[in-house]
């Protein structure tokens, strides 16, 4: 009996030590994971007014400043206003959704990613969403915010215009960020797949099945305020530009808002980073789901084993995995860096004791 007990003691303790064994490298280590050739990191604020939907957008910019030999060792710390390295201009966009507002998370909120690919010779630009209560308008304004962004941004009477690479634009977000960022891969919301999802299924986690018809409701008709009405059983039209050439969705939610059909829309290279155990847009029906049925001939799924929705955010370990990951996705689809070619493999992954790599070019 005691030697059962004990049995199973152990058993209990190994489970627990796994649960809490940080994802690391057996032999390859993470270069890209610290701080890039510019270790001098820039931060404005901006603010913003689209007038045709009576809304403010403020957020942030982070960008190459300067490298400095003298630098002591330690995080990157942006800092506010330094003057950008006009040298290598101009910097090619990545633009960063955040989760839900509310919470602390705002625009600043990137999981780090907005000043770590600033020293890799990004410009990143983070806005606020200001998000309702009802979330699901998001599926509306989120997108639309993106897409003025980047227009206002490459205005020639913006300062930044010709500071700026817009030829070739990276998306990335997390959570109901993410979720945004595949809006803008040229996926489309169909309305039916939802419905047919939700009469099926009552374990569809966090931001799906939820939603009342009173709520959706609202969301179709802030949608119609901007764009025209949809025929009943029809996909909505895609948010798209021609500019965005790469997109990074971190824990996607609302998978069943796409389906098979509105999925197929998406176009654009893509690597969704989805997490094992996440409780609120669960793996299998989200990460896994847009990975499996997107139209891309360009895609690749990371998932992080044993990790769940809100790990990411004081896991320092997950965090440089998404920094090497991010570097390496849009340095090689939008800066051109072949050699980081060797990074996106399973046989990379695969030198990980927590990841898994799908891609659809291996």
């Amino acid at each position: 009996m005691k030697r059962l007990l004990w049995i199973l003691i152990w058993g209990v303790a190994l489970d627990l030590l796994l649960l809490v064994t940080p994802v690391q490298a057996a032999g390859e280590t993470l270069p890209l994971a610290e701080i890039g050739p510019y270790n001098e990191v820039g931060r404005q604020s901006f603010s913003l007014v689209d007038e045709s939907r009576d809304r403010e957008l403020t957020g942030y910019i982070w960008y190459p400043s300067a490298s400095s030999a003298n630098r002591r060792p330690g995080p990157l710390v942006p800092k506010n206003d330094l003057p950008l390295a006009e040298a290598a201009a101009p910097y090619p966009l990545v633009i960063y959704s955040h989760p839900k507002t509310g919470d602390g998370v705002d625009a600043n909120f990137t999981l780090g990613l907005g000043p770590h690919l600033a020293s890799y010779g990004f410009v990143v630009i983070s806005v606020n969403h200001n998000d309702p209560a009802n979330r699901f308008l998001g599926l509306v304004h989120r997108p639309m915010d993106i897409l003025f962004t980047l227009n206002q941004f490459a205005s020639s009477e913006n300062a930044w215009s010709g500071l700026i690479n817009f030829e070739k634009v990276g998306i990335a977000g997390y959570s109901l960020g993410g979720t945004s960022a595949m809006q803008l891969t040229g996926a489309s919301i169909d309305p039916l797949a939802l419905s047919e999802f939700c009469a099926s299924s009552d374990n569809a986690g966090w931001a799906t099945c939820d939603i009342s018809e009173e709520i959706w409701q609202a969301v179709l008709d802030e949608r119609a305020k901007f764009d025209p009405p949809v025929i009943e059983g029809e996909i909505w039209p895609p948010y798209t530009d021609s500019r965005i050439a790469a997109v990074m969705p971190i824990a996607p939610c609302m998978g069943p808002f796409f389906g098979e059909r509105g999925l197929a829309g998406a176009d654009v290279p893509t690597l969704i980073v989805g997490q094992e155990r996440d409780e609120r847009c669960m793996y299998e029906l989200h990460a896994l789901f847009m990975y499996e049925h997107m139209g891309s001939d360009n895609r690749a799924l990371l998932n992080l084993l044993k990790q769940r929705h809100l790990g990411v955010y004081d896991d320092r370990d997950v965090k440089k995995i998404l920094s090497q990951y991010a570097v390496a996705f849009f340095g090689y689809h939008i800066q051109g860096k072949t050699e980081y070619a060797d990074y996106l493999t399973g046989a990379y992954a695969a030198e990980f004791n927590n990841l898994t790599w799908e891609s659809t070019i291996e």
